[in-house]
């Protein structure tokens, strides 16, 4: 990732900020203690532990336990994120930790029933629009076209208040699951049973 510039220079430097429309409407964003928790399963754990790493909840809307979109489908995910209370990681959001928060997501494709795939990356870019520190981020991905094994999606964090925090932009490709774990399985399956004692 490049950062072009300085966000907090140039917040003080009164450059020019114009009443553009939100791309999303903070009134549409229903507040993290309005939403429903992620119910996980430890079986997760083996093949993605880094969701272990977060607390999810999803708007009351959604339809189902992927955070899918009530109003536009499986195609886009909202969720608020958080790090969660056990983590080692630093208790809020900076700069530094928005590539993870950008690309820690349940894949889209499982949302239309997919299982058993692995989504490795082809290209992947961020856009950094705010400096602070944040408790909960809101997430948005719209995934825009799957196409021969091949999708896309843009990835938009928002603070509280409806602010955009960061954009980002992805490419993956859908290919069967056992090409990410050939040979590693023992390895995982050990995970696992460390795990659930």
């Amino acid at each position: 990732m490049l950062l072009q510039g300085n966000l907090t220079v140039e917040a003080s430097n009164n450059l020019a900020s114009l009443p553009t429309p939100p791309l999303l409407d903070p009134a549409q964003i229903p507040p993290p203690s309005a939403c429903v928790p992620w119910d996980i399963s430890l079986s997760w754990y083996p093949l993605r532990p880094v969701a272990f790493k977060t607390e999810t909840v999803f708007p009351p809307s959604s339809t189902d336990n992927f955070g899918s979109s009530i109003s536009i489908g499986p195609s886009v995910k909202e969720q608020w994120v958080r790090w969660t209370r056990s983590s080692c990681a630093a208790q809020k959001f900076t700069i530094s930790s928005l590539p993870f928060l950008a690309d820690s997501f349940r894949p889209l494709p499982e949302s239309f029933g997919l299982e058993g795939k692995w989504y490795p990356t082809v290209s992947y870019g961020m856009d950094v629009r705010r400096s602070g520190e944040w408790e909960w981020l809101f997430v948005r991905v719209n995934m825009y076209e799957v196409r021969n094994g091949r999708f896309g999606m843009d990835v938009t964090i928002f603070e509280e208040g409806g602010g955009v925090v960061a954009t980002s932009r992805h490419v993956a490709l859908i290919v069967d699951g056992r090409r990410n774990v050939k040979g590693r399985m023992g390895e995982y399956e050990k995970k696992m049973d460390n795990w659930k004692l």
